[in-house]
């Protein structure tokens, strides 16, 4: 006869409702609160603010808004968090104007007004391009004494000069140091990009000024706006960059600012043409451009470009790092070139011994991943002639297994783990517990999860959602 189920506190309800909302699992959300209403545990503000935040999280303003009412009438108070949530939701779907309503609504309920409230309205309204009201929201915030986060600043300084409102961008930033929120380097690119685009060379020089006189380092935003293709021959911008060179900025950093700058916004073609051109220069090749761009086709899967761009290290007689060959046998792996891959890796790595077990387990993960089961062992036995396997190897092996639900052989390559003093990580516990709970061996799971914590290894999200549903599955709803 199954047990009778104990009711549970407004603690642990609050607990399991935040996870399920979390996890967008709103109809679990809902069968715990039909649980409260029954055992008459009455939701609380945790409870509320949970609710909505998985309402606006999944772009269901109606149900957050219904919440919210619902809340209002049982006499549960709302908090900075409840209306913060709610300006957010509204403003991720462009609805400013719902934003604002929001947040007199707080006013009207007296709830503090905090600078994640400000920070988000004022985001909003620079992504939106309404300047005035942007300037509003800034000088309630400054009126306050709420400084705005240096990100936000940059936010603001970016829709100023995409609206071409320098005037309004000049004012700002002088209000902004006055109340002591000095700008970073981000803010300041986009002002002194957006007046050399203008031609507005003083007021351009003047901004150069004023971020020295903040001690704003100028090498990686400000660089990067002055040699946008878009200021090429931009005059203003030239003699910025001449006197920002005479005071430190070498060309070699300014290159690898802009390999920074096309890895970042994946432009591979732009990487490539940078490469050559830095072949035909004067300055000294290195091998941090290869390795951008080797990241880069990770991405692409293209074997023929990797090739070549690998056979490029060689012949400039630069020796690839470890990170580079690696990056080059994923995308063969990828590719489904496995025994060029593994050839790569016998011949160019010569890292020691705890380095080039990184190399072998990109090979392991690839021959698994096509159940080739022999060659991956074949290759663990490879790396054990050169170094010892590591808990990476081992786990890669464990989930392997388990996706194929050989969980015979996942336990047995866990124990063998533990028998080679190698210490099993939370992913190893976590595939374990995982593959047992899908396949309804709870027993299993259970005994997994205890080991896991007499180890003293925290769960992850993982383990907790996996073991809430075994104890949801065998009526242990309580534990």
């Amino acid at each position: 006869m199954r047990k009778q189920r104990q009711p549970m506190s407004l603690i642990t309800y609050n607990m399991l409702i935040s996870i399920f909302s979390r996890r967008k699992v709103l109809n679990k959300v809902h069968s715990l609160l039909a649980d409260m209403k029954r055992e008459g545990v009455m939701p609380d503000i945790i409870t509320y603010n949970s609710l909505i935040d998985a309402y606006c999280k999944s772009d269901d303003l109606l149900k957050a808004v219904e919440t919210f009412d619902k809340m209002l009438t049982e006499n549960v108070k709302p908090n900075t968090i409840t209306f913060n949530t709610l300006i957010e939701a509204h403003v991720r779907q462009g609805d400013i104007d719902g934003g604002f309503m929001v947040l007199e609504e707080m006013r009207t309920h007296r709830v503090r007004v905090d600078g994640i409230t400000y920070n988000t309205l004022l985001k909003g309204t620079a992504k939106e391009g309404l300047i005035q009201d942007m300037e509003d929201i800034l000088a309630q915030m400054l009126d306050k004494g709420i400084k705005p986060g240096t990100i936000t600043i940059a936010v603001v300084a970016e829709a100023c000069v995409e609206k071409r409102r320098l005037d309004v961008l000049e004012r700002l930033f002088e209000k902004l140091r006055t109340a002591g929120a000095k700008p970073d380097a981000m803010a300041y690119a986009h002002a002194i990009a957006g007046f050399c685009k203008a031609d507005d060379t003083e007021a351009a020089d003047k901004f150069v000024e004023l971020m020295r006189e903040d001690k704003v380092e100028p090498i990686t935003h400000v660089v990067n706006a002055l040699m946008h293709p878009a200021l090429s021959d931009n005059e203003t911008a030239k003699a910025i960059m001449d006197d920002l060179s005479k005071n430190g900025v070498d060309p070699s950093v300014t290159f690898m600012l802009l390999v920074d700058r096309y890895a970042s916004a994946g432009d591979l073609p732009r990487l490539l043409h940078l490469i050559e051109t830095w072949k035909k220069s004067d300055l000294r090749i290195d091998l941090y451009p290869y390795l951008a761009a080797m990241n880069l086709l990770t991405k692409t899967s293209k074997i023929k470009l990797a090739r070549g761009l690998y056979a490029d290290v060689k012949q400039q007689r630069l020796k690839p790092s470890l990170a580079l060959i690696n990056s080059y046998v994923e995308i063969l792996c990828q590719g489904g070139a496995l025994e060029e891959a593994a050839r790569t890796v016998e011949e160019d790595v010569h890292e020691g011994n705890e380095e080039v077990v990184m190399s072998y387990n990109i090979l392991i993960s690839h021959f698994l991943r096509l159940r080739y089961l022999t060659e991956a062992q074949e290759t663990l036995k490879r790396l054990e002639t050169r170094s010892r396997p590591n808990v990476v190897t081992y786990n890669t092996f464990i989930s392997s297994f388990a996706k194929q639900g050989e969980m015979d052989s996942a336990v047995s390559t866990f124990q063998e783990m533990k028998r080679r003093q190698i210490e099993p990580s939370v992913v190893s516990y976590s595939v374990l517990i995982v593959g047992f709970a899908k396949r309804m061996q709870f027993d299993k799971a259970l005994e997994f999860f205890e080991e896991m914590l007499s180890a003293s290894i925290q769960p992850d999200s993982i383990v907790y959602s996996a073991m809430i549903d075994v104890f949801a599955k065998t009526g242990n709803l309580a534990r």
